[in-house]
C-alpha cells in the first residue's frame, strides 16, 4: 500500500512543518506499507532528514505532491537527481560545501554563478 504523508505549514503541528522533524513518525508509517510507498514532502523530511530516509520512501516538492494528489502527475523514483546550486558568486565556500555533498551522499551537482545577483 502507498501512502502519503502531509504535514501542513504554520498551524502549529506538534511534529515536522518548520524543522522537517517528523523523520521518526515517517519511518513508523513506512514500516506499516509494506510493499509500498511512503510518499513524503519536505515539512517531514527536511535536508538533513533525506539521507535517513527509509528505502521505501519518496521525497517530493509539495507543488508536485499536489499535482500527484489531484491525478496531473504520476511519481516515478529516481534515485540520484542532479542538484544546481546557484550562487551570487563561486567562492571557497559553495565550492567546499559543494564537494562536501558530492563525497558524503555521492550526489551529482554543479554550481552556477549568477549573472545577475540576487
Amino acid at each position: 500500500m502507498n501512502v502519503v504523508m502531509i504535514i501542513p505549514t504554520g498551524i502549529f503541528c506538534s511534529i515536522g512543518g518548520d524543522a522537517g522533524d517528523a523523520n521518526a513518525a515517517a519511518k513508523v508509517i513506512a514500516a506499516a506499507c509494506e510493499d509500498g510507498k511512503l510518499i513524503a514532502h519536505p515539512n517531514v523530511f527536511n535536508a538533513s532528514d533525506v539521507n535517513e530516509m527509509t528505502e521505501n520512501s519518496l521525497f517530493v516538492e509539495g507543488s508536485q505532491l499536489d499535482k500527484f494528489l489531484e491525478g496531473e502527475y504520476y511519481l516515478k523514483p529516481v534515485y540520484q537527481n542532479k542538484i544546481l546550486i546557484a550562487v551570487n558568486k563561486s567562492d571557497w565556500q559553495s565550492i567546499n560545501s559543494v564537494n562536501a555533498a558530492r563525497a558524503t551522499i555521492g550526489c551529482r551537482a554543479e554550481i552556477i554563478e549568477l549573472q545577475t545577483p540576487l
